[in-house]
């Protein structure tokens, strides 16, 4: 075990200065990879359960999946990187498959083969050449949600817990933060920062994540929920790095939190949300970056999608405060995470709807 992690530490350390040295062309791509590094590294050593290193599998999962990060991180083509991002989900997917038991039934909804097939439609389909630049914009950022939404395709299965908190989910979640970032940086067309068709889109990502966390409220059966959770806290992270103008830097400490909270809690499905939920160190931690997120950009339609996306989290926080268990691990909600539960609450519809402190008190 100790080998494999040492394996894995050299990996990445070889994939950085083969980076520095061969794929970077800018210094934001030297930066980002830098980040990427601190984020597997901090996957690695958050790893409680030794996921990633109790199998030549798990290893190879890990070292491949780096590598392909890398290489989208660094593509100077957008058909290169969609191609990339293609590739890593097909290599998640198989492997859950490969892992989890078999499933019977119909197809939908027990498999999240079906979203990378959808994902691969959307970047055939874009290419074709007697599409406009909006209809390639839509496919594009279509095949962002599908990348942020994959372990909605598996919501029907007997086994879904087996996702909670895996490997595979955290590895979902770093593909998809990192490929919208990276898409927002590298290749979103700044035309489409004057389109309505974009920002419309912005505004169905935000209430998609709102629909995610009310049909999350009404479930009973904790994997579920947090399969919902994961999903809209996905788009939550496409959100932020496709809307919001001074997010980055937010976005992407989001990004490496939430990874590094997911893969330390393997266990149990309704473990992370006792993390994120509250006084516990990554909860407070991945307070941050949610705050920054939803901090008032100067634009009323922004403020619009952080107001949704700030009753996004209250749903959540309900719906699992809500779950009645005896598990330590997902123990009711206490009066103390409860007030914080408020405060936040409080907290994220001010930043969202960016009211204007100052213009109340002259008010009242």
């Amino acid at each position: 075990m100790k080998i494999r992690g040492l394996f894995c530490i050299l990996s990445l350390a070889l994939l950085y200065g083969a980076s520095y040295q061969f794929l970077s062309t800018t210094s934001a791509q030297l930066t980002l990879s830098l980040c990427c590094v601190v984020m597997l590294l901090g996957v690695l050593f958050f790893d409680e359960k030794n996921q990633i290193t109790s199998s030549n599998r798990h290893t190879v999962l890990f070292v491949l999946f780096s590598g392909i990060l890398f290489l989208a991180l660094n593509e100077g083509v957008k058909e290169r990187f969609f191609l990339d991002i293609g590739g890593a989900l097909l290599l998640i997917n198989l492997f859950f498959e490969r892992e989890s038991t078999p499933w019977r039934g119909n197809i939908f909804f027990r498999t999240p083969l079906i979203g990378t097939l959808l994902f691969s439609n959307l970047i055939i389909t874009e290419c074709i050449p007697a599409l406009n630049p909006e209809a390639v914009l839509v496919f594009d950022l279509l095949a962002l949600v599908f990348v942020a939404t994959q372990e909605l395709f598996i919501i029907k299965r007997a086994n879904a817990v087996e996702t909670a908190g895996s490997l595979t989910s955290c590895l979902h979640l770093i593909l998809t933060g990192t490929a919208a970032y990276v898409y927002r940086q590298m290749f979103l067309p700044q035309i489409a920062l004057t389109s309505d068709t974009f920002w419309g889109f912005g505004l169905a990502l935000a209430i998609l994540g709102l629909l995610l966390s009310l049909i999350s409220f009404f479930q009973n059966e904790p994997e579920k929920k947090l399969i919902y959770f994961f999903a809209g806290w996905g788009l939550f992270l496409t959100w932020g790095a496709l809307f919001q103008k001074n997010g980055g830097f937010t976005v992407v400490l989001g990004i490496i939190f939430s990874a590094w909270i997911l893969i330390s809690s393997r266990g149990r499905a309704n473990q992370p949300f006792s993390k994120v939920f509250s006084f516990a160190g990554p909860g407070t931690l991945l307070f941050v970056p949610v705050l920054g997120i939803l901090a008032p950009a100067g634009q009323d339609r922004v403020s619009l999608h952080s107001i949704l996306w700030a009753l996004f989290f209250v749903s959540s926080w309900l719906g699992i405060s809500s779950q009645k268990t005896e598990s330590p691990d997902a123990r009711a909600v206490s009066w103390k995470q409860g007030l914080l539960a408020v405060f936040t609450a409080v907290s994220l519809l001010i930043m969202g709807a960016g009211i204007n402190i100052d213009f109340i008190k002259e008010r009242f």
